[in-house]
Protein backbone atom coordinates (compact mmCIF):
# COMPACT_ATOMS: atom_id res chain seq x y z
CA UNK A 1 0.00 0.00 0.00
CA UNK A 2 1.39 3.24 -1.01
CA UNK A 3 0.71 7.09 -0.46
CA UNK A 4 -3.00 7.85 -1.06
CA UNK A 5 -4.26 10.47 -3.18
CA UNK A 6 -3.89 12.87 -0.53
CA UNK A 7 -0.10 13.09 -0.87
CA UNK A 8 -1.03 14.19 -4.66
CA UNK A 9 -3.63 16.39 -3.46
CA UNK A 10 -1.11 17.83 -1.08
CA UNK A 11 1.49 18.14 -3.93
CA UNK A 12 -1.15 19.67 -6.23
CA UNK A 13 -1.75 22.19 -3.13
CA UNK A 14 1.75 22.83 -2.80
CA UNK A 15 2.55 23.93 -6.14
CA UNK A 16 -0.24 26.18 -6.14
CA UNK A 17 0.93 27.65 -2.93
CA UNK A 18 4.30 28.40 -4.43
CA UNK A 19 2.63 29.83 -8.10
CA UNK A 20 0.41 32.19 -5.72
CA UNK A 21 3.30 33.18 -4.11
CA UNK A 22 6.53 35.29 -5.53
CA UNK A 23 8.62 35.37 -2.16
CA UNK A 24 8.28 31.10 -2.38
CA UNK A 25 8.87 30.81 -5.94
CA UNK A 26 12.31 33.28 -5.32
CA UNK A 27 13.11 30.61 -2.59
CA UNK A 28 13.09 27.52 -4.88
CA UNK A 29 14.55 29.42 -7.57
CA UNK A 30 17.26 30.07 -5.48
CA UNK A 31 17.75 26.51 -4.54
CA UNK A 32 17.75 25.31 -8.33
CA UNK A 33 20.13 27.76 -8.85
CA UNK A 34 22.64 26.07 -5.94
CA UNK A 35 22.05 22.42 -7.90
CA UNK A 36 22.91 23.90 -10.62
CA UNK A 37 25.96 25.86 -8.95
CA UNK A 38 27.15 22.33 -7.72
CA UNK A 39 26.60 20.66 -10.98
CA UNK A 40 23.85 18.24 -9.90
CA UNK A 41 22.16 18.74 -13.37
CA UNK A 42 25.12 17.15 -14.53
CA UNK A 43 24.16 13.53 -12.84
CA UNK A 44 21.49 11.19 -14.48
CA UNK A 45 17.80 12.01 -14.23
CA UNK A 46 18.28 14.68 -11.91
CA UNK A 47 16.67 17.32 -14.36
CA UNK A 48 13.23 14.74 -14.24
CA UNK A 49 12.00 15.79 -10.18
CA UNK A 50 9.31 17.51 -9.24
CA UNK A 51 8.91 19.61 -6.21
CA UNK A 52 6.19 17.80 -4.64
CA UNK A 53 6.60 19.47 -0.78
CA UNK A 54 8.69 22.80 -0.27
CA UNK A 55 10.23 25.07 0.45
CA UNK A 56 10.00 24.99 3.69
CA UNK A 57 12.36 27.35 5.65
CA UNK A 58 13.57 26.58 9.11
CA UNK A 59 15.55 29.09 11.14
CA UNK A 60 18.98 26.91 9.72
CA UNK A 61 17.54 25.02 6.77
CA UNK A 62 15.54 25.13 3.79
CA UNK A 63 14.14 21.88 2.75
CA UNK A 64 12.58 20.67 -0.46
CA UNK A 65 11.23 17.00 -1.87
CA UNK A 66 11.23 16.27 -5.27
CA UNK A 67 9.61 13.08 -6.74
CA UNK A 68 11.13 11.08 -9.30
CA UNK A 69 9.20 8.09 -11.10
CA UNK A 70 11.33 4.63 -9.75
CA UNK A 71 12.65 3.71 -12.59
CA UNK A 72 14.23 7.34 -13.68
CA UNK A 73 16.28 7.64 -10.23
CA UNK A 74 18.40 10.28 -9.47
CA UNK A 75 21.86 9.55 -9.48
CA UNK A 76 22.84 8.99 -6.20
CA UNK A 77 26.36 9.50 -6.87
CA UNK A 78 25.50 13.57 -6.73
CA UNK A 79 24.65 13.41 -3.56
CA UNK A 80 28.40 13.17 -2.47
CA UNK A 81 28.40 17.16 -4.38
CA UNK A 82 25.88 18.25 -1.89
CA UNK A 83 27.23 16.30 1.12
CA UNK A 84 30.01 18.59 0.71
CA UNK A 85 27.53 22.27 0.76
CA UNK A 86 26.70 20.45 4.44
CA UNK A 87 23.36 19.77 2.88
CA UNK A 88 21.58 16.28 3.99
CA UNK A 89 19.75 13.85 1.40
CA UNK A 90 17.22 11.17 2.03
CA UNK A 91 16.40 9.31 -0.72
CA UNK A 92 12.70 7.29 0.12
CA UNK A 93 11.33 4.20 -1.94
CA UNK A 94 7.27 4.73 -1.98
CA UNK A 95 4.47 3.97 -4.23
CA UNK A 96 1.71 6.28 -4.97
CA UNK A 97 -2.02 5.86 -5.75
CA UNK A 98 -2.94 8.07 -8.57
CA UNK A 99 -5.96 8.00 -10.87
CA UNK A 100 -6.34 5.82 -14.29
CA UNK A 101 -6.91 7.81 -17.45
CA UNK A 102 -10.24 7.01 -17.65
CA UNK A 103 -11.51 5.84 -21.64
CA UNK A 104 -14.30 4.24 -20.58
CA UNK A 105 -16.85 2.73 -17.80
CA UNK A 106 -14.71 0.03 -17.34
CA UNK A 107 -11.50 2.95 -15.84
CA UNK A 108 -14.70 3.91 -13.00
CA UNK A 109 -14.37 2.89 -9.43
CA UNK A 110 -18.13 3.49 -9.54
CA UNK A 111 -20.47 4.78 -12.54
CA UNK A 112 -22.67 6.31 -10.43
CA UNK A 113 -20.05 8.31 -9.01
CA UNK A 114 -17.86 8.50 -12.14
CA UNK A 115 -14.87 8.13 -9.75
CA UNK A 116 -11.70 6.74 -11.57
CA UNK A 117 -9.91 3.46 -10.57
CA UNK A 118 -6.48 3.95 -8.95
CA UNK A 119 -3.61 2.41 -9.90
CA UNK A 120 -0.11 2.03 -7.56
CA UNK A 121 2.88 3.76 -9.31
CA UNK A 122 6.49 3.22 -8.13
CA UNK A 123 8.19 6.77 -7.37
CA UNK A 124 11.43 7.74 -5.47
CA UNK A 125 10.91 10.62 -3.08
CA UNK A 126 14.40 12.63 -2.46
CA UNK A 127 14.16 15.00 0.43
CA UNK A 128 16.76 17.51 0.31
CA UNK A 129 17.73 19.70 3.76
CA UNK A 130 19.87 22.82 2.50
CA UNK A 131 21.71 25.31 4.82
CA UNK A 132 19.78 28.46 4.78
CA UNK A 133 23.37 30.39 4.54
CA UNK A 134 23.05 29.32 0.17
CA UNK A 135 20.04 31.20 -0.33
CA UNK A 136 22.18 34.21 -1.30
CA UNK A 137 19.56 36.65 -2.45
CA UNK A 138 16.73 35.89 -0.20
CA UNK A 139 15.78 38.40 2.01
CA UNK A 140 15.55 36.68 5.12
CA UNK A 141 14.47 39.68 7.27
CA UNK A 142 10.23 40.11 5.55
CA UNK A 143 8.79 37.23 4.05
CA UNK A 144 5.41 37.63 1.84
CA UNK A 145 2.42 34.78 3.52
CA UNK A 146 -0.98 35.31 2.33
CA UNK A 147 -0.34 38.44 0.91
CA UNK A 148 1.01 39.92 3.99
CA UNK A 149 4.43 41.27 4.65
CA UNK A 150 6.00 39.54 7.76
CA UNK A 151 9.34 40.61 9.59
CA UNK A 152 10.93 36.97 10.10
CA UNK A 153 13.45 39.16 12.40
CA UNK A 154 10.59 39.46 14.52
CA UNK A 155 9.00 36.09 14.73
CA UNK A 156 12.25 34.77 15.52
CA UNK A 157 12.67 37.21 18.41
CA UNK A 158 9.46 35.69 19.60
CA UNK A 159 9.57 32.31 19.26
CA UNK A 160 13.10 32.97 21.12
CA UNK A 161 11.26 34.48 24.32
CA UNK A 162 8.86 31.76 23.74
CA UNK A 163 5.82 34.03 22.48
CA UNK A 164 5.06 31.07 20.30
CA UNK A 165 3.36 29.41 22.87
CA UNK A 166 -0.20 30.98 23.26
CA UNK A 167 -0.51 30.36 27.33
CA UNK A 168 2.88 32.60 27.28
CA UNK A 169 1.75 34.97 24.98
CA UNK A 170 -1.47 35.24 27.21
CA UNK A 171 0.50 36.08 30.46
CA UNK A 172 2.54 38.61 28.36
CA UNK A 173 -0.34 40.31 27.35
CA UNK A 174 -1.77 40.06 31.18
CA UNK A 175 1.27 41.93 32.30
CA UNK A 176 1.41 44.44 29.66
CA UNK A 177 -2.10 44.81 30.79
CA UNK A 178 -1.54 45.23 34.50
CA UNK A 179 1.53 47.56 33.74
CA UNK A 180 -1.09 49.89 31.99
CA UNK A 181 -3.62 49.69 35.23
CA UNK A 182 -0.73 50.48 37.51
CA UNK A 183 0.69 53.26 35.68
CA UNK A 184 -2.70 54.99 35.62
CA UNK A 185 -3.26 58.66 37.74
CA UNK A 186 -5.63 57.98 40.42
CA UNK A 187 -8.16 59.42 39.31
CA UNK A 188 -8.30 57.47 35.86
CA UNK A 189 -8.16 53.79 37.63
CA UNK A 190 -11.09 51.83 36.52
CA UNK A 191 -14.46 51.45 39.41
CA UNK A 192 -14.40 48.11 39.96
Amino acid sequence: MGLDNTFIRNAVENINRINGNKTLLDMLLEFEKVLDDTGIYAYKNWMAGEVVEGPILERHWFNVTLMYPRKEMPDPDAIRRLSKYGCKVEFVKEEVDIPVKVTGPQDLKDVKSKEPKMESKPIWLVKIEMPRRFLETFDDRSLEIAGQKVDLGAVNDAAENGLDDSNEAKHQGEDIANEETDTLPPAATPAG
